[in-house]
C-alpha cells in the first residue's frame, strides 16, 4: 500500500530525540527517580494511633442549609419557566 501523503518537513514524524540531534542539542539525560523509603507500619495492637477528630456541627449544618437553598431555588425556577407568559 503505498502512502499518497506528501513526506513529513521540518521534523514532524521525528522521536523527541531525534530532534534535539537534529537542533545539534545534547541527548536529553534524565535523572534516575530517588527512591523511597517504604512508610514505617505501626504494630497492630487494636490501640488507635491518634484520637479521632471531632466533628464541626455547623459544618453539617451549613451544608444542608446550602443544599436546600439551592433546591428551593431549582424548583422555583422550574416553576416560573413553566408559566412564561405573564413573567
Amino acid at each position: 500500500m503505498s502512502d499518497t501523503r506528501p513526506r513529513p518537513q521540518f521534523g514532524e514524524y521525528a522521536t523527541p530525540e531525534q530532534q534535539r540531534a537534529a537542533m545539534g542539542l545534547p541527548p536529553e539525560t534524565v535523572a534516575p527517580a530517588p527512591a523511597l523509603a517504604p512508610e514505617p507500619v505501626a504494630p497492630s495492637d487494636g490501640a488507635a494511633s491518634a484520637p479521632p477528630k471531632p466533628r464541626r456541627r455547623w459544618d453539617r449544618f451549613l451544608t444542608f442549609a446550602l443544599l436546600a437553598y439551592g433546591l428551593i431555588t431549582v424548583i422555583s425556577a422550574g416553576i416560573s419557566y413553566m408559566n412564561i407568559a405573564p413573567s
